[in-house]
């Protein structure tokens, strides 16, 4: 049973908690939970998962190997652990990016 033990103790050593692979800093990108050390954002991993490209696509093809599966995994688990919150930032965004878009486009029509 001690052998059991001291592998149990070896193993739990080794693990990476999620928390440490998504970051929050309010001074980084507007508080967006970002992968950490990257500045990949959660949102940016749950779109190109909900359009329907696989861990591996995204890790290969999106982020050329830059990131790893666990961050790739840990963004949608994230983004639906906490859903409606990032889901209202999104509309946030979208909103000041479509008052944006109108503000430019009239002083361009203007000119």
């Amino acid at each position: 049973m001690r052998a059991a033990a001291a592998l149990y103790t070896g193993w739990m050593t080794a693990l990476v908690g999620i928390e440490n692979l998504i970051t929050i800093d309010p001074e980084e990108r507007d508080g967006s939970p970002l992968i950490t050390g990257t500045g990949v954002s959660v949102c940016r991993i749950a779109t190109l998962a909900a359009e329907g490209l696989s861990a591996e696509e995204i890790v290969r093809d999106v982020f050329d190997n830059h990131l790893s599966h666990a961050q790739v995994y840990a963004a949608p688990a994230f983004y639906h652990a906490n859903r409606p919150a990032i889901d209202a930032e999104l509309v946030a965004r979208e909103s000041e990016h479509d008052r944006l878009w109108i503000e430019h486009s009239s002083k361009r029509h203007a000119s």
